[in-house]
């Protein structure tokens, strides 16, 4: 039967009849998309802010009208098989689950006597805990106190944990609730264990939510959340300046950039570019997600062999490699040595020579194409010290070396314009270059042409006005480009390479600070000083790279002022954000730093005898320690005299 449509935005209309879920979902003319836009649309900012689940999760059945008779006809639409890792997906699809509670609470008395098989409801409903049942291959209860009178004043303040309501006999036989870890078919929870999902009082200002790890939200304590982990506590913890990592926001970008190629181009490998942050519980995610891995060092490499990291998916860059490190690399079985130089090339022709090995390996080659981002990480210009330049005839030579070399394979082209990536043209430029110059080679060197890596670069949102594409946009970018360059130059399309880092990495790492002293400069600035700074996040001192702030104690309070964020060490550089808009921050106070997943740890030192910081990896509400604070023992550990 057909239902009422809405009468405007505040008033969900009365079902007068309501048989099955899809039915529900239908209320307003919603049309799958549309239930999720309408929600918004209903709940405005409120619905706007992501609600992490603590435990995730499950499958959501949406209403599709069938073509022919237009009426809803249920369509599983799992999170776990979406475009992205299953909880980019929690924060709209809660928002439209807490519309339909809304529904629910108006018409409870209808769906109950007209649906009692699809609709399990307490039978005492003045209690105002509408439980919504979904049917599937898997169950979601879902219990939110005062639903009514929330959502019909259409208030902004959210509900904090809460248990649900219990269900007495015949009620609700079945409570199928949320697992730990991401959703696997027929999963089932025994009685008694429920896992409600997480609202909270108050919501981070939706400007910051890009840069943000992907679970972050605020607690009913007012505090910053991660992972359902509140990050005051982390703090406490485990001491300041510390790096959490959102498990969730890997997991999720991993699975992303994955998927946005592959669809577009099937035979591609994504590595993770180690440079931005290589530890060992990084290195087993992003091995779990199925990512390859790029080293640039033997220091790079040992870690990943630590790891367990499969080194046929490892990739050794690098434009001055140790013969040491060549050894180490080809001795274990490395899947690729990319070639910057003619020395590069020569050393590691002996090295496999004398293991009795013949190496695959690239060859980078120089496009000469500005990437338009930081002149200190531009490396595509023809003045660099990386690869063989295109221009002038050395590339071509590396070429006819490498396939007379007896035990060096070449099995395809790379380049690398840069980091931080936002314009798209100068990936179309070098791609266009890259494969002129490997056509050439099929036809004049009779390369074998089996792979080509374009490089990474992919930029990362630090402030929030400035966004970078989207990974779809770079994909679909991309990919374009190395077709159409491939069809131009007669080259196979064979496999594609790309090697993202800080974009994989940055959103989901946020450093904590303690703020010590302050010092106020009337009319001419403010400095708030923190127990870290340049020796665990070099880059504002070094690239005038900048972030945004937020205090991890009132992660929703307003701005209040403008201050300077400076370091405890002793440069007048050492700084961390100039012209920060916080509230009035206290001695003592928790000082978050978001988008600090990348470069940071990687170019962390012992400057003024400063103490590398730990790590903590959280997800699900559980946080674990994967690397400890550095000691004065480890200090001193290498000195001998």
């Amino acid at each position: 039967m057909p239902v009422t449509k809405r009468a405007n935005a505040t008033k969900p209309a009365r079902l007068t009849r309501c048989r099955s879920l899809a039915q529900l979902l239908a209320v307003g003319g919603h049309r799958t998309k549309g239930v999720l836009l309408e929600a918004k649309e209903v709940l405005g900012d409120f619905a706007a802010t992501p609600l992490p689940l603590r435990q995730g999760l499950v499958e959501l059945l949406i209403a599709e009208p069938d073509q022919r008779t237009g009426e809803p006809r249920p369509h599983l639409q799992p999170l776990r098989h979406q475009p992205l890792h299953w909880r980019a997906h929690v924060p709209r699809f809660v928002a439209a689950l807490e519309y339909l509670l809304h529904v629910l609470g108006l018409v409870v008395d209808e769906v109950r006597d007209q649906a009692p098989g699809v609709l399990a409801l307490p039978a005492d409903v003045t209690r105002r805990r509408p439980q919504l049942l979904i049917p599937g291959r898997q169950k979601l209860v879902c219990a939110v106190q005062g639903a009514e009178e929330q959502f019909a004043k259409r208030s902004t303040q959210r509900l904090g944990h809460m248990a649900p309501p219990r269900v007495g006999a015949g009620e609700l036989t079945t409570r199928t609730a949320v697992p730990d870890g991401p959703p696997q078919p027929h999963d089932r929870i025994p009685a008694g264990r429920y896992h409600p999902f997480v609202t909270t009082l108050a919501k981070i200002d939706p400007a910051l939510q890009p840069v943000l790890p992907l679970t972050a939200s605020v607690n009913a304590a007012g505090h910053l959340e991660v992972g359902g982990c509140d990050a005051v506590a982390l703090a406490r913890e485990f001491g300041t300046p510390l790096y959490v990592f959102d498990e969730a926001d890997l997991r999720t970008k991993a699975h992303e950039l994955l998927a946005e190629f592959r669809s577009r181009w099937p035979d591609t490998t994504v590595l993770y570019a180690g440079k931005a942050y290589i530890g060992k519980a990084l290195a087993r995610v992003f091995a779990e997600e199925g990512l390859g891995l790029d080293v640039v060092s033997g220091g790079e490499l040992a870690i990943a062999m630590a790891a367990g990291f499969p080194l046929d998916r490892t990739y050794f860059h690098g434009n001055s490699k140790l013969p040491s490190e060549l050894r180490e690399a080809v001795g274990a079985g490395i899947g690729r040595v990319v070639v910057d130089n003619f020395t590069d090339m020569r050393l590691l022709a002996e090295v496999a020579g004398a293991l009795g090995r013949t190496q695959a390996v690239l060859l980078r080659v120089t496009p000469d194409v500005d990437a338009h981002t930081h002149a200190k990480i531009t490396t595509g210009v023809l003045d660099s010290k990386f690869g063989l330049p295109v221009a002038f005839g050395q590339a071509e030579e590396a070429v006819r070396q490498i396939m007379a070399s007896p035990s060096l394979d070449l099995v395809g082209i790379h380049c690398h314009i840069g980091s931080q990536i936002f314009e798209l043209e100068p990936y179309y430029q070098a791609v266009e270059v890259a494969l002129e110059f490997a056509g050439a080679m099929v036809h004049k060197h009779h390369l074998d042409f089996r792979e080509f890596s374009p490089g990474g670069g992919i930029g990362l949102q630090y402030l929030r006005d400035e966004a970078p594409p989207a990974a779809s946009v770079y994909a679909e970018a991309i990919t374009g480009a190395v077709r159409d360059g491939c069809r131009r130059f007669g080259l196979p399309a064979r496999r594609l390479v790309v090697e993202p880092g800080r974009a994989m990495v940055g959103r989901a790492g946020i450093a904590l600070y303690t703020v010590g002293s302050r010092k106020e400069l009337p009319e001419v600035r403010t400095y708030v000083a923190v127990d870290g700074g340049m020796a665990d996040n070099i880059r504002p001192a070094m690239y005038g790279s900048k972030y945004e702030a937020l205090s991890a104690e009132r992660a929703a309070a307003p701005a209040e002022e403008t201050v300077t964020v400076v370091g405890k060490y002793c440069e007048s550089g050492d700084y961390l954000i100039r012209d920060a808009r916080l509230p009035r921050m206290r001695e003592g106070e928790v000082l978050a730093i978001p988008a600090a997943g990348a470069y940071c740890l990687a170019m962390a030192s012992n400057y003024n005898g400063a103490l590398r910081p730990p790590v903590v990896f959280v997800r699900d509400g559980k946080a674990r320690l994967v690397r400890r604070r550095e000691t004065y023992q480890d200090l001193l550990a290498t000195e001998v005299d």
